[in-house]
Order: structure tokens, then sequence, then C-alpha cells
């Protein structure tokens, strides 16, 4: 069985990147359209981002689909001292599925919402060659907001939007603030419905998993800076394998994503990144394209076993050179 991954980051709120189908099921993606990816292992792209209101505090990241709902990631208020909630830009959700035959298209990732809340302050430091998370908001490296991603049969019942705490789908984007259940990490929960026993393009675009991700900056933009040569993912909780990273380059349509197979806490050289990650035969990207990522996420991709997502949380993204 094939599979596939969805399109990267978007705004401040949701969704972006997606992968592979049945022997493509390494690499990850968020949200949206992407262009490849089938199933249960695709990584889609994430969104284009939308600037959110300027909110006193900082804001924090929704989900948004990059093709159809969710934009990149807004611009929210600059986050507050003590972690405080911020309300900022609106956030979008849940991006559309390209879903090419053979499941090889996969969703595109949406914008992180502008505004979240968080339970605690953030007082740590993080260095200029990583990213660090408070309440939604990246510090170091990056500086836009997280954001979350799925299919249509997709589920994510955490984070929540607004002070309804709705769930976030990809019909009903986030276009408030994104309620996140940790500070100073982008996590979520939610499941993932079985592939059918011979999926066809369209099971791959409905299905193509959830992701969780985050923009370079606010409004989002490229890194810039000096390139960098690989890139590593800190997370916890589940699933723990099977993941996928996407990366999106600044002036790329939303449905094209470049994704990998993950191994947490492994360095991953930014030339193993392929637009076709699941059977290797798109382009890869270059050393010289670093600095223009301006979406990084990690996708859970559909496979012929439903998945229960429990607390995955980003806590950390390092790049190395």
């Amino acid at each position: 069985m094939k599979r596939y991954v969805p399109s990267l980051m978007a705004s401040a709120l949701v969704v972006f990147f997606a992968c592979t189908p049945a022997d493509r099921s390494a690499l990850p993606v968020n949200g949206g359209s992407s262009g490849s990816g089938g199933g249960a292992a695709s990584g889609g792209q994430s969104g284009s981002n939308d600037s959110g209101g300027n909110s006193g505090s900082g804001g924090m990241p929704s989900s948004g689909g990059a093709s159809g709902s969710g934009g990149e990631t807004s611009s929210g208020g600059n986050q507050g001292s003590g972690g405080t909630n911020n309300s900022g830009g609106s956030q979008g959700n849940g991006g559309s599925n390209g879903g090419s035959s053979g499941g090889s298209n996969g969703g595109s990732s949406g914008s992180g919402g502008t505004s979240s809340t968080g339970s605690s302050a953030c007082g740590t430091t993080t260095a200029g060659n990583a990213v660090g998370f408070c309440n939604g908001l990246a510090s170091g490296a990056m500086a836009g907001y997280g954001w979350v991603a799925l299919g249509s049969a997709d589920t994510i019942t955490d984070p929540t939007c607004d002070t309804g705490k709705v769930a976030i789908t990809k019909a009903a984007p986030c276009t408030t603030t994104t309620n996140w259940n940790q500070a100073n990490a982008l996590c979520m929960s939610g499941k993932v419905p079985a592939l059918p026993a011979t999926p066809v393009s369209a099971d791959y675009d409905n299905n193509w998993g959830v992701q969780i991700g985050v923009n370079a900056k606010d409004p989002n933009a490229g890194m810039g800076g000096s390139a960098w040569k690989s890139i590593t993912f800190s997370m916890t909780g589940s699933p723990s394998g099977g993941l996928r990273a996407v990366l999106h380059k600044n002036g790329d349509p939303d449905a094209t994503s470049y994704c990998a197979s993950m191994t947490l806490g492994t360095a991953m050289p930014i030339t193993t990144f392929n637009s076709k990650c699941w059977d290797g035969t798109g382009d890869f990207l270059t050393e010289s394209d670093g600095p223009n990522i301006d979406k990084v996420g990690v996708q859970v991709s559909s496979t012929a076993t439903e998945i229960t997502v429990s607390s995955l949380c980003l806590t950390k993204v390092e790049f190395g050179n």
C-alpha cells in the first residue's frame, strides 16, 4: 500500500504538510493540501500565513490548512512576560489534500494561530540555532506561530479553538485563539482512521493524517541567515515512530513540500528531504535552501491501522551546520 505527505506551515494558527503510501509511511506532513504522500506515510505542506491582530501578550498558533483553509501564521501580539496568554490573529486549520493516484499526495499545512492560551510562564532562553516555544510562539531560530492541520476524515481533539474550546477541523478552522495545553511545547491529540484495504486517491486526500508545525516568522517568511545543513526534532508523546518531518520553502506553492522519515533526536541532513519522499522520485532540497525554509512540521500519516495520537508534543527543533 502506498502513502503520502501533505504540505507545510502557515500562519498564526494551523495546518500544513503530508506524505506516503504503504511503502512510504516514513514521512510526516501537516494539514492542508500536500502534493505528496498518501495515506499512512504522507507529510503535507503548510499553508500561507495570515496576519493576525497584535495582541498584548504573545499569541499562540492554531492549525490551518494550506490549500483549503487556514492561512499561514498570522502576526500575533508580542508575547508578554510570564507566558501569559494572548489573543492575536486568527487561526486556521485543516488544509486540503492534493491526493494523487496511489495516495502519493498529502495535505498541505495551514497557518498557525496568533493567539493561544498557556498554563505556565516560559522563562527559558533558546539558543540561536534552536527553536523553543512559549504559549504557541516560537523563539530562537524561528519566531512564528505554531499550528495544526488534518485531513477531513481525521480528528484533532487538542488543541481547541477560542473560549468555547471547540474542536478544530478541516471544515471549521480556528480563526481566533488556539488553546494549547502546554506553555513550552506544541502538542496535539486526535485520531487517524485506518485506510481501506485497497486505498484510492480520494482515501489519501481525505485521510492523510494530522500534522503539527510552526512558521519561521510572523508574518511568515524564509528563515534567512546563514545556510544550515541538518535539522533535529525533539518530541514526546505517542506515536513515537512512523513520523515524517516536512519542510516548506518560501515562495513555493502550498502543495509543494519536502519530507523525510524521521528518527526522534537524530539530525537529518536537509539534502535528504524530497518533494516525493514516499518513493524518492521528486526533487531534493539543497544545502543552499536552508535560509528559504518558512515552515517546519511533523506529520502522523494514515496507515492500514487506526492511529491514536496522544499528547504528541514538539518540544524543540535544532538546526546544524
